[in-house]
């Protein structure tokens, strides 16, 4: 089997396009796939006794994987800070600044935009095209905080020019409990 991301952009209120795309070497189409998603809207939300963060940043770190097999942090020159984002020391990530303070939180995050992707002006979500550059997200949660970086893992054809947009959403872990929707279900 070959790599595969599902990839969403231009996400609105009421909906969004994806694309299922592979990395550089692969051959490009692949084999269909069932989609599962959450939709959560922005803000802070009560669910009792805990709170769910959900909210987007904009991010131009990178995680990559070097000619050494190891995935590394990476410090280019040309990674500016964009509005308020704040770099740890070895510049390769991206803190996100919580609302609450997590015990142990669970992290979801995935990119909602393909502002670097040389392929951005096709309206194609066939995804018969290779992504370049392929982008995926990397989450770094520890006693620190919550980090999080475009990953690279997979090739390093293309270069992050411009932030992406990144999704996430936050709760504390080991929970049991129930809440209702909008809904009342």
């Amino acid at each position: 089997g070959h790599s595969a991301y599902i990839r969403a952009k231009d996400v609105t209120e009421t909906g969004f396009k994806a694309a299922n795309i592979e990395p550089q070497g692969e051959d490009g189409p692949h084999i269909a796939m069932d989609l599962s998603y959450i939709a959560v809207n922005r803000g802070i939300h009560d669910l009792g006794e805990y709170t769910l963060e959900s909210c987007t940043i904009p991010v131009q770190t990178e995680q990559f994987h070097n000619r050494g097999g190891i995935t590394s942090d990476v410090n280019r020159s040309n990674h500016t800070p964009y509005g308020t984002i704040s770099y740890d020391a070895n510049g390769g990530w991206t803190k996100i600044a919580t609302h609450d303070s997590y015990q142990q939180p669970v992290v979801f995050a995935t990119l909602i935009t393909a502002e670097n992707e040389l392929r951005n002006d096709q309206d194609d979500a066939s995804g018969r095209e290779i992504s370049r550059p392929w982008i995926s997200v990397a989450i770094k949660n520890d006693n620190s905080g919550i980090w999080v970086s475009l990953e690279r893992s997979e090739t390093t054809y293309g270069k992050i020019t411009k932030p992406e947009l990144v999704a996430y959403m936050i709760t504390e872990g080991n929970i049991q409990s129930s809440f209702f929707d909008d809904a009342d279900n």
